[in-house]
């Protein structure tokens, strides 16, 4: 009874087949493509595959796929070249272009008009490390196969292929899995395809890679053995990497989840090579950072939380920490001449940007603005203008949204009382300015610096409303030059 039941039960290859065989003839045109693909290439005895990470992701449920990558076998470059600017000849296959790109070896791209993104064509290769770093390369794509191509992928759930085949006019195909990758894909299990050391050594970036697909699959994790290269590996290889791969691998784990990436790059030893800043933490101050990524998604739509946020809240740590030594070393008391934390300047924290430059992030400008009016929020309370001040930073600002989400989640974090910041926002857009700069410069005040901290003086009490006509407004300006003028100078004007 039991042996009557197994014959009836698909196996996972079986079932895997299936799945990708739907998916292609569920989206006609790159069925039709393939088709035409596959009578081309069939006189001269080649074989397509469907590879890697397109596998991967419709095996895992994905339908709507950035990348289609295609590989085929027994075909030398001239001959595909061909193939596909014969293809392309074809209106009904809808293709734009065939570009030949590929700086190590023969790829190409085929942009399509009923796909976002070209579908990548190549050879089956194999390659040999020559250098560090993932630098240079020996490669070869001369009577490849398709088992040679799967060894030299990363990890054992990118290295599936599906087999292309064509019965008349139907376009079907079988799972290849020479490196066990549909194992991988049911254990949720990352894991390095062949010797795990060889694999880094031969391309370093593989090591963050790991952890960042692991962190991009609920419920995976990365195979011991892998996983103890890692560790190994991290100290003699991460300074191999050009720091701008490692912000890219960086941030898109950061999007998938970035408390795992923390915790991923803290245990793995990348923190300490990379942010040794961020490496020590522990006990409250590391809970606190915990929770402020936990408490990010709460307070904004999803597609608010944007690498620069992402980015800020990583580096919200070294800005506070920096800014809470600053106010040990200053004191409460204003110097004559210098800043003080009621004075907005103050919080021009450095630390977060020495971090962002070494790491090579993106946008380095919007997160240094970021964090400077994050740390001026958070010290709200000290600030001596602090109506007219949080109006400066948030009006009109492209990023309020994300810096009010910033400082919601670090305050509840910390179990403090959150500003409703939008509420002010509303009372500035309702309360009228009185005067501007002309207005002051007509009433005697030359210009000068002191002209936008007088305005600013006057705006916080326009919105405490104890400035309502412009007549008060200039007077109390007029009292502010004096006692600007009497600090800096010594004397009367």
């Amino acid at each position: 009874m039991k042996n009557r039941k197994a014959l009836h039960e698909s196996s996972p290859e079986d079932e895997g087949a299936s799945r990708l065989t739907r998916w292609v003839r569920h989206h006609g045109k790159l069925s039709a493509f393939i088709k035409e693909l596959l009578k081309a290439m069939a006189p001269l005895g080649a074989t397509l595959y469907l590879a890697g990470g397109t596998v991967r992701d419709v095996l895992e449920g994905k339908s709507d796929l950035k990348d289609i990558d295609l590989m085929i076998t027994g075909l030398q470059s001239p001959s595909l070249e061909k193939i596909l600017r014969d293809l392309k000849r074809r209106a009904a296959l809808q293709v734009k272009e065939v570009i030949s790109a590929g700086k190590h070896f023969p790829v190409f791209k085929v942009a399509v008009r009923w796909a976002l993104n070209p579908v990548d064509v190549a050879l089956a290769r194999k390659e040999q490390s020559t250098g560090s770093g993932h630098r240079d390369f020996a490669i070869s794509t001369q009577n490849v196969t398709a088992r040679q191509d799967s060894s030299r992928r990363d990890f054992t759930i990118n290295a599936l292929f599906f087999k292309f085949t064509l019965k008349g006019r139907t376009v079907g195909g079988t799972i290849v899995d020479y490196q066990q990758g549909l194992k991988g894909l049911a254990r949720k299990e990352i894991k390095a395809v062949g010797n795990p050391y060889e694999r880094f050594a031969e391309d370093p970036l593989r090591m963050l890679r790991a952890i960042r697909q692991k962190n991009q699959r609920r419920g995976f994790t990365i195979e011991k053995k892998t996983w103890a290269a890692i560790e190994k590996s991290m100290p003699a290889l991460i300074h191999t990497i050009s720091m701008e791969r490692i912000a890219e691998e960086l941030i898109k784990s950061l999007h998938a989840n970035p408390v795992e990436t923390y915790h991923d790059w803290k245990k793995s030893g990348a923190l300490r090579e990379l942010i040794p800043e961020l490496a020590s933490m522990a006990g409250e101050r590391e809970k606190i950072f915990v929770r402020r990524f936990l408490y990010l998604p709460s307070f904004s739509a999803t597609h608010e939380i944007t690498a620069t946020l992402l980015l800020a809240c990583l580096l919200c740590d070294t800005a506070l920490e920096e800014c809470s030594d600053l106010m040990a070393g200053h004191g409460e008391k204003p110097v004559p001449g210098g800043t003080h934390p009621g004075d907005p300047a103050f919080y021009t924290a450095k630390r977060q940007a020495i971090v962002a430059r070494r790491l090579a992030l993106p946008n380095l400008r919007d997160i240094e603005n970021l964090l400077r009016w994050f740390l001026c929020l958070v010290n709200y309370e000290r600030l001596e203008e602090r109506r007219a001040v949080a109006e400066e930073i948030l009006a009109g600002n492209p990023m309020a949204r994300q810096l009010i989400t910033l400082y919601n989640a670090h305050q509840k974090a910390v179990v403090r009382e959150k500003r409703d910041f939008d509420y002010l926002l509303d009372k500035c857009a309702l309360t009228p300015r009185l005067i501007k700069g002309n207005d002051l410069v007509a009433a005697g005040i030359p210009r000068g610096p002191h002209l936008s901290l007088i305005l600013r003086s006057i705006r916080e009490q326009e919105l405490c409303d104890r400035l309502t006509s412009k007549d008060d407004a200039l007077c109390c300006a007029l009292v502010l030059y004096r006692q600007c003028h009497e600090t800096t100078q010594g004397g009367a004007p």
